[in-house]
């Protein structure tokens, strides 16, 4: 038995003594920049693109045998007009040798320094981040069950993610990211941390973004607590992840406490997220804004060349006001009054002018007791009773209309709102509406049709049963607001003949009483003359 052990303890003596000879003569006698050119070529058999070593490879000995690289770079393919797709300025990992002869892979650590990726989209809505075709392959999971995995750390600083969209002229940039893994194990939990400062054109968007959390391989599992601060945002959240290694599937919450963009501004924001096979749900989302309640989803599906994003949603109670301003800061008609408004809409893209040429769907709205401002409409329908009186106004032009309701639908077809069933109802006057908005280039093309409520012999109330109509062209932000005179007079002359006919009969039916009361035979007489 003795003789046994010692025979296998012989054994495995010359095996390390093997190993490490071999180690010693690789290291010593070959060097690694001799293999540039064959994995150069290797790059550009498997990928198309051209690959770049111009740092030094060089080896590390005992107890890790590992590589160290220098600067690379990785070409961008064809139709692509930035050389460059991405490129390191330092790399290194070693693996333990007398651990690989029982089936465990121990290494000193992955260290990556100075990687920088150039992210692109083309005008051709091309991408250049497609390197390999997906290929199933179970030959790899199945060797790596076999082996033990064990990396101390993982360390990747000073990186930088450049995202350029040439159909919408945009950009963003992630820089100065540093990624941290410890322990790393294939079959228990172990720690992981990010953090990264990021920047868009889109919106002028710009902040900072942490996370840290836990990763399970095994499990295929992770889960995370992430903060983002952006300008007057921060944004505070926890995510879970499954089928990790596969397709994963995300899902987290997220809360802001207080929200500023450029066009609206909202407290308490919190959603319910889900990503899974590219597309992301948030649902529910509410939020307090304009001291009202908003109630919605979103959905953004990514699989496409650009984002298509779709959004239901209610606003309750809010002030009118202030939302409008934010949506529209230059838009001369503006609404005081609480209201409630509706909306299904669908977009594609990422840039505000396009999220915004591209928009689709439909709504309603609803405002109760307010004023609207930019138009007078009694003091249009005074003007109106003028033209046909042919006088000078005599009121002044208050520029605003109270209201006690205020209502419409609406669709959109390609940035473009059209309206044919608004419906105004104040104290003089009910004005109908039907028309456009051009969010795009922010014009209008619309037309009132007022209608006095009361009637009255003398003064305005003689609009009474007559249809003025009001016709609003041009910028919001300076729209020509006009009545349409050549109605209005065409309908005071087909009052007025309408009057005189009134008149004539009143004029014969008393003169047939008159006849009838001095007799038949009288009125016959008068009949046949």
């Amino acid at each position: 038995m003795k003789k046994t052990l010692k025979r296998i303890a012989m054994v495995i003596s010359a095996i390390i003594l093997l190993t490490v000879i071999t180690a010693i003569v690789l290291v010593t006698f070959i060097s690694p920049n001799r293999f540039k050119p064959m994995i150069i070529e290797q790059v550009q058999i498997n990928t198309g693109r051209q690959l770049v070593i111009d740092g030094e490879l060089s080896w590390s000995f005992f107890p890790y045998l590992g590589l160290k690289a220098g600067h690379m770079s990785l070409s961008n393919p064809a139709g692509f007009n930035q050389k460059i797709f991405a490129e390191i300025d330092q790399a290194s990992m070693g693996v333990k040798l007398l651990p690989l002869l029982t089936s465990q892979i121990e290494t000193s650590g992955l260290v990556l320094k100075g990687v920088k990726l150039n992210l692109i989209k083309n005008a051709a809505n091309e991408t250049n981040w497609r390197i390999f075709e997906k290929k199933s392959d179970n030959t790899t999971s199945k060797t790596m069950g076999a082996f033990s995995l064990a990396i101390p750390s993982v360390d990747v600083t000073n990186v930088q993610v450049n995202w350029t969209d040439e159909t919408s002229k945009t950009s963003a940039t992630i820089s100065d990211l540093e990624l941290n893994a410890k322990n790393i194990s294939l079959n228990d939990s172990f720690p992981v941390s990010t953090q990264f400062k990021f920047a868009s054109t889109t919106n002028n968007l710009a902040g900072n973004f942490s996370l840290k959390g836990n990763v399970n391989l095994k499990n295929s599992t992770a889960e995370a607590q992430l903060v983002m601060n952006a300008q007057n945002i921060t944004l505070h959240g926890k995510v879970n992840i499954t089928e990790l290694l596969s397709q994963p599937k995300v899902t987290g919450q997220f809360k802001i406490d207080e929200l500023k963009t450029e066009k609206f501004k909202a407290k308490n924001v919190n959603a319910q997220m889900l990503f899974e096979k590219g597309i992301l749900q948030l649902n529910p989302v509410t939020a307090e804004m304009y001291q009202g309640q908003l109630n919605g989803q979103m959905t953004v599906n990514l699989n496409g060349a650009s984002p298509q994003t779709s959004t239901q949603a209610a606003i309750t109670n809010i002030q009118v006001e202030p939302l409008l301003k934010d949506l529209s800061p230059n838009n001369k008609f503006k609404v005081k009054a609480t209201g409630n408004i509706n909306f299904s809409v669908t977009t594609v893209g990422t840039d505000k002018n396009e999220l915004v040429r591209n928009l689709n769907g439909t709504g309603r709205f609803s405002f109760n007791k307010g004023v609207l401002e930019g138009v007078d409409i009694g003091f249009l329908m005074d003007t109106a009773q003028s033209v046909m009186q042919k006088q000078i106004p005599k009121n002044s032009n208050a520029n605003q209309t109270p209201f006690e309701s205020l209502t419409g639908t609406f669709t959109i077809h390609s940035g473009v709102m059209s309206n044919n069933d608004l419906l105004l109802d104040a104290s003089r006057v009910e004005a109908k509406g039907n028309g456009t908005i051009n969010l795009t280039n922010e014009t209008i093309n619309y037309s009132l049709v007022l209608h006095s409520k009361q009637q009255q012999k003398n003064g305005v109330w003689n609009l009474y049963g007559l249809n003025i109509p009001v016709h609003v062209t041009g910028s919001l932000d300076n729209p020509n607001i006009r009545l349409d005179t050549d109605a209005i007079l065409k309908q005071a002359v087909q009052k007025e003949v309408q009057n005189v006919k009134e008149k004539v009969q009143e004029k014969v039916q008393d003169q047939i009483k008159d006849q009838l009361k001095g007799g038949a035979n009288n009125l016959l007489k008068n009949l046949i003359k």
